[in-house]
């Protein structure tokens, strides 16, 4: 299963058009997207980009527009695993809610909850605290959303979240933030 989801991840782009804009647009109808987002966009659906980073002030739309990606790709990945990780547990679930009311038909809300998302097609969003006293371990994931990534401790992102992507050839971290302390945020760039 695990080679399945790796191919599938490889082979994403393809079903892109040349502009990224149109594609989105026909997908999703109802959602506009500010440019930023749509440079989120690009740059999470490229599986060749492993470790990402977006740093922008509070009030940007990176949540919103990390979340909306992150619909997207559970929405033609068969089976995709994602974590949303955030400081505080209920910081993770407002994650889910936003991409829950992105969701036209893809989301299988019979089995979905505020802190676990089933598509139908297989894929699986998880929302969960990066508190380092949280007993997070044992999952593992294709994709890992640390949100508010300023604001989470580096023993929580080096010991508990990071190993959970050791399983897949194909996986992405996605860390967000604004520019404060310095920490494992700050070293990210």
């Amino acid at each position: 299963m695990l080679h399945i989801i790796d191919k599938k991840i490889s082979t994403i782009g393809i079903d892109l058009l040349e502009n990224p804009y149109d594609f989105i647009k026909s997908k999703y109808k109802d959602i506009s997207l500010y440019n930023n987002q749509i440079d989120i966009f690009n740059t999470i659906t490229d599986v060749l980009n492993h470790y990402i980073i977006v740093v922008q002030a509070r009030g940007g739309g990176k949540t919103f527009g990390v979340g909306f990606s992150i619909h997207y790709m559970c929405s033609v990945i068969k089976n995709l695993k994602v974590g949303w990780f955030a400081p505080k547990y209920a910081q993770a679930k407002r994650g889910l809610r936003q991409i829950k009311a992105i969701d036209k038909d893809d989301i299988d809300k019979k089995s979905s909850t505020i802190t676990h998302l089933v598509f139908k097609n297989g894929s699986e969003i998880i929302a969960d605290s990066a508190h380092e006293k949280a007993n997070i371990e044992g999952a593992h994931y294709n994709i890992i959303v640390i949100d508010e990534c300023h604001k989470t401790s580096d023993v929580a992102v080096s010991n508990k979240i990071l190993p959970m992507l050791g399983s897949f050839k194909h996986y992405q971290l996605i860390k967000l933030g604004v520019a404060l302390y310095k920490n494992n945020f700050f070293k990210s760039f």
